[in-house]
């Protein structure tokens, strides 16, 4: 079971022509991709991403910090020792929260909506 096995280090001329497909472009072709690129990228990934910084700091700056300092924000008696889950406390907390402010949402976008 002997066979000869080509040990060269150079490409073959098909290796180097398939590689070089990128080169025969047009240089508007290669710009026309590039900027279909970016606005892909643009409209993908940085538009949702410039949404939420901007709907999260609607109310401006100093609200943002009132609601990273507030005691509540800050204290972890309303959590369970994982830290990830509400205990009875903090559950309650939250459904009273939600009973207060959810109708108030429902009704403004209710009376907001064209029909």
């Amino acid at each position: 079971m002997s066979g000869h096995v080509k040990n060269s280090t150079r490409p073959s001329r098909d290796a180097v022509a398939k590689s070089q497909r990128g080169t025969e472009e047009s240089p508007f072709i290669k710009w026309l991709l590039i900027f279909v690129a970016f606005l892909f990228t643009a409209t993908f990934l940085l538009l949702p991403l410039i949404n939420v910084f901007a709907q999260a700091l609607g109310k401006g700056w100093a609200a943002y910090q009132r609601a990273l300092t507030d005691p509540d924000t800050l204290s972890a008696r309303y959590y369970q020792p994982d830290e990830l889950h509400l205990n009875s406390e903090g559950a309650q907390l939250f459904t009273s929260a939600l009973a207060t402010f959810l109708p108030r949402t429902v009704e403004h976008e209710h009376l907001a909506s064209p029909n």
